[in-house]
């Protein structure tokens, strides 16, 4: 979570994430990815954010398995919202 009172700008190759791990890799099957967190960014109005960068909460891919019986399912994403100081009631 940011809350920043002021300007907020994510330069360009800047990041903030909160994405999910791969899973492991297994004999008989590969083990899932984990689930992306969950991003909030809070300002005093829309036009204190910028975002140049990346700001992503990506769920984790799968893991290989080593004996060709199928990769694990991915994570679900998981997700950035960005709000007000107006919209949190403050």
């Amino acid at each position: 979570m940011v809350i920043c009172k002021g300007l907020l700008t994510v330069e360009s190759g800047g990041k903030i994430e909160a994405n999910g791990m791969v899973g492991g890799a297994a004999g008989y099957g590969g083990g899932g990815g984990s689930g992306g967190g969950h991003i909030s960014v809070i300002t005093p109005s829309g036009t204190q954010y910028q975002n140049n960068g990346t700001v992503q909460a990506a769920g984790g891919a799968g893991g290989n398995s080593n004996n060709g019986w199928g990769a694990g399912g991915p994570g679900g994403a998981g997700s950035v919202v960005t709000k007000t100081f107006i919209e949190m009631g403050w």
